[in-house]
């Protein structure tokens, strides 16, 4: 619990910073934009476009992790903050459903708007809208009890009206009030959410190559600022000094396995091993400017 509120502490309110809530498909991220909202508040973090609440539970498990990016040059991290899956499980509703006036927003302008689940079915999250316009609470009542995965009209409304959409977990709440971007636009800068139903319909919580421990489910993730990317997954020159930072937060939250092959350690080619001496690699060769990947 105090790593966990030690990484809060510190990157809460770092605008470099980016956290996430959500599954395979479901997902909330915060991203701060230009120009980052100060809070006082030490559990809150807001900006252009949507805000992020973090309510850490005594049970909190951190991890560390990198995986591989379809860039051949590149890899992801993050730090994923986890529950036993009995802990972490949501509401798991399968059609839209009313719950009333958001007496939980983040801000109190918003705790009398209406909020409706759209009924995903997913563990560790609900996904939601908040809304006080009067003709999209009348679509949204009309359908109650159909997941918005099955109605195409009913997306296609929540889409056009742009209500805030509102991601939970039992760490965090996201509310997102950017636009939506239409059927194969591209998602504004700082906050936004994707909601994909091809990948939601594979039924997976995480990316296979994330080592959550047995029995565990994220429940939030943070993104510190990475040395070859930007929060919008821009490539830029490689930061020594970013890079120094983040291994020094993987030696101390990493898989061990992982972190043992990324060291040149003999051990089984598990996918986590194999990833980390892939990884390691990447690494070292942008450190020197040498494409791991010749083409």
């Amino acid at each position: 619990m105090k790593d966990a509120e030690a990484l809060l502490a510190a990157h809460l309110p770092m605008a470099t910073s980016s956290w996430s809530v959500g599954e395979f498909g479901v997902l909330a991220e915060f991203h701060h934009a230009r120009t980052p909202t100060e809070s006082a508040s030490t559990s809150i973090a807001s900006t252009d476009g949507g805000a992020l609440r973090v309510s850490l539970h005594p049970d909190v498990r951190v991890l560390a992790y990198e995986t591989p990016s379809p860039n051949p040059r590149l890899w992801n991290h993050g730090i994923a903050f986890c529950l036993p899956e009995d802990k972490a499980r949501m509401d798991g509703r399968t059609g839209v459903t009313e719950l009333g006036p958001d007496t939980r927003a983040i801000f109190d302008s918003s705790r009398e708007d209406l909020l409706f689940d759209l009924g995903l079915a997913r563990r560790s999250v609900n996904f939601c809208v908040r809304t006080g316009d009067p003709t999209l609470v009348s679509v949204l009542r009309r359908a109650l009890g159909v997941s918005v995965l099955d109605d195409a009209a009913l997306s296609a409304a929540i889409v056009a009206a742009g209500p805030t959409r509102v991601v939970e977990s039992r760490m965090a709440r996201i509310e997102i009030t950017n636009p939506i971007p239409a059927p194969g636009g591209a998602s504004p800068e700082g906050p936004h959410t994707h909601l994909m139903p091809e990948l939601i319909r594979r039924r997976r919580t995480h990316d296979a190559n994330i080592p959550l421990p047995a029995g565990y489910l994220a429940c939030l993730t943070l993104y510190p600022s990475h040395p070859a990317r930007d929060a919008e997954g821009r490539e830029r020159t490689f930061d020594a000094n970013l890079h120094a930072e983040y291994q020094h937060l993987l030696e101390r939250y990493g898989d061990a396995d992982y972190l043992a092959a990324k060291r040149g350690e003999d051990g089984r080619r598990s996918r986590k091993e194999n990833l980390g001496r892939l990884i390691a690699a990447r690494q070292r060769a942008l450190a020197s400017k040498i494409d791991p990947d010749p083409t």
